[in-house]
């Protein structure tokens, strides 16, 4: 069976009601400031999470709720959040934290009822201005969202995926609206200098905002290259409960910081002190970099887990190489970057320009994530003659070559659509980066690729066959299950005759049992399945229209990542 896809490493009066929990009990932990006037707001109030609907569609926009009106006092004051850099080898150093802008986010003004009656957002100094109703008790909230409404648009939500999708917030106090005020928030890391850990591990109201602050970053990056991009609503998960177990997300249980391609969520991890992703940019956005991939351009990448020294299905390998140099990219930094824990008992820096694994060639993710930088960084060392930048990048990502083509997303149809954008100047300087790297195929197909990566089945990269052909292919999971190279073979089916088409997958040789499974694709899309617990064969019959199409054939027992089945199996393909 197909294993579920997600590519790793949360109103009243016309608006929307905005419930607050607010609880004024000494013995509490997780307060909000509650009550009281003729004070400043709190200076570390909590992020109570805020209802809001858990919707894959843009919600309802606030843009019909003035700013200000007339006979509003104003009130104005900055938006601010803990953030927590990283040492020089990649562990979080908390000692280094720095109140930072939480820019781009929206503020809301709520009266005592909680209805919304004002709506602003934040400049890049983390500023706002906002009115608010003479002798009126109102207070002001930052809501963990980004939204951005016409050309550029967008729309990320932080939510809490254990507490039913409720949306993060920024509480400030119900304060009556006298004269002009200076309302600052503040959301605080929540460590403990003295102790050296978390005082609550459940109470880190800053990590909603850095999550924010790193998506910020992507969404900057992308209007500088693109004044008229589109993107979807999304989720982006986070919980102290998530953790690297795998289970149900509404229980915390989501494998790893992820992407998911069914769903279309960002999940983060939040286990304090084992792996919490908050505060690490490279993670977050090497996960957007996936769902930008997903909804701007295309992505054919099955997912699982990954790393730079595996060899790799074509499709895992260009598209989590993509991610790392994005990240690189956006931060105008080589270093892609993991922290765990709060003790520095595992990190992660990794250069972009340096690292030098013994795994070159088009099914390693290092390979693709140095050329990819490379083609776009300011730093031209030996080998390197481009600076492209983000942009140079982009315009290869949308081109409707790159977009509608048959030819699955790897390296290749990447190099191929680059060649046809740049020009032949800068396709010789890109071929040469290529090679480097030990990467030949000269086509988008991969067309005379040599470097097998030591699994002898996984060339030629695309077998062809013609309807009324047959044609052996072999799967193995020799470099790792699931993903790994030569798990799958993929075929370029030549269908000559519109009308019914018939496939026969039978084994050949190798392993005792198999279970043969293939998915068709056609115009850069998945067609159908061929997915039946049939043994050691598998037959399926579908109408098709006369063309080209791509069929990828692999052995089910070397896809379950289960190490105790599967093997090398070859299958004699028929196309009737």
């Amino acid at each position: 069976m197909s294993k579920h896809p997600v590519i790793e490493h949360k109103l009243a009066n016309g608006a929307r009601t905005v419930a607050l929990f607010c609880l004024c009990m000494s013995f509490v932990l997780l307060l909000v400031s509650c009550g009281g006037s003729g004070g400043s707001s709190s200076s570390e109030p909590t992020p109570a999470p805020v209802t809001k609907p858990n919707t894959k569609e843009p919600v309802a926009t606030l843009s019909s709720l003035p700013q200000r009106l007339s006979g509003d006092i104003t009130l104005s004051g900055y938006i601010t959040f803990d953030s927590v850099p990283h040492t020089s080898t990649g562990a979080l150093d908390f000692a280094a934290a720095k109140a930072k802008a939480a820019r781009g986010v929206s503020v809301v003004l709520l009266d005592g009822d909680d209805a919304v009656l004002r709506e602003t957002k934040t400049n890049d100094k983390g500023y706002y201005e906002i009115g608010g109703p003479a002798g009126t008790e109102v207070r002001v909230v930052a809501l963990a969202e980004l939204v951005e409404h016409g050309l550029p648009a967008w729309n990320f939500t932080v939510i809490d995926n254990t507490e039913k999708g409720a949306q993060y917030s920024l509480v400030g106090e119900l304060l009556n609206v006298d004269i002009e005020q200076q309302r600052d928030l503040h959301a605080v890391s929540g460590w403990d200098s003295v102790s050296m850990r978390y005082a609550d591990e459940r109470h880190r109201p800053a990590a909603p905002f850095a999550i924010l602050d790193a998506t910020y970053q992507v969404l900057s990056a992308l209007s500088e290259v693109d004044s008229a991009f589109e993107l979807p609503a999304v989720n982006i998960n986070w919980s102290y409960r998530n953790t690297a177990s795998a289970g149900e997300p509404r229980n915390g249980f989501i494998g790893s910081s992820k992407y998911d391609l069914v769903t279309k969520e960002v999940f983060v991890l939040g286990d304090a002190y084992n792996d919490s992703d908050e505060y690490d940019y490279s993670v977050i956005q090497h996960e957007l970099a996936h769902f930008i991939e997903d909804t701007l351009s295309r992505t054919d990448n099955p997912g699982g887990s990954h790393s730079l020294g595996i060899k790799h299905d074509l499709r895992v390998a260009y598209g989590e190489g993509l991610a790392n140099a994005f990240t690189a990219i956006v931060t105008q930094q080589p270093y892609y970057i993991d922290s765990a824990g709060t003790q520095a008992f595992y990190n992660l820096k990794i250069s972009l320009e340096e690292n030098n694994f013994k795994n070159a060639g088009w099914y390693s993710e290092n390979s693709i994530g140095k050329i990819i930088y490379d083609i776009a960084d300011k730093t031209n060392e030996s080998g390197d003659t481009l600076s492209l930048g983000l942009a140079g990048l982009y315009d290869v990502l949308v081109n409707d070559s790159y977009v509608n083509s048959e030819a699955l997303t790897s390296i290749y149809l990447f190099a191929d659509v680059f060649n046809q954008v740049h020009g032949e100047g800068k396709a010789q300087s890109l071929r040469a980066m290529l090679q480097n790297e030990r990467i030949y195929g000269v086509d988008r197909f991969g067309e005379n690729e040599l470097n097998d990566g030591g699994v002898a089945s996984a060339l030629p990269v695309y077998r062809s066959v013609t309807q009324g052909e047959s044609i052996v292919v072999c799967s193995t999971n020799q470099a790792a299950e699931f993903n790994g190279l030569g798990v799958s073979n993929f075929v370029r089916v030549n269908v000559t005759s519109s009308g019914a088409v018939s496939f026969f997958i039978r084994r050949t040789s190798g392993a005792n049992k198999t279970n043969p499974d293939a998915r068709l694709y056609y115009g850069a899309g998945l067609t159908t399945l061929l997915d039946s617990l049939v043994i050691d064969s598998e037959r399926s019959s579908f109408t098709l229209s006369a063309g080209s199409y791509v069929l990828e054939v692999y052995d089910n027992n070397n896809a379950d990542d289960m190490d105790s089945t599967g093997g090398k199996a070859c299958f004699n393909v028929s196309v009737m």
